[in-house]
């Protein structure tokens, strides 16, 4: 979990709150894009990577939401 949080302070803003809505609150791309101010598909794109980048720390797999849209 440290090295989640670590990882998690060392993403810029949007990345950090793209994180905590989409994968530890769960809502959709389509909810995080208009809390954020960006396009749907600017949030689908940016929530794969940090997904696929988070999912390398052991324990997140299991944390993030699986969610990608509404």
């Amino acid at each position: 979990m440290q090295r989640f949080l670590a990882r998690v302070r060392e993403l810029g803003e949007d990345e950090q709150s793209l994180t905590i809505l989409c994968g530890l609150e769960g809502l959709g791309c389509d909810q995080a894009a208009k809390r954020l101010g960006i396009s749907q598909e600017a949030a689908v794109k940016r929530w794969q990577r940090l997904r696929c980048d988070l999912a390398t720390l052991a324990p997140t797999r299991e944390l993030l939401s699986e969610q990608m849209s509404g």
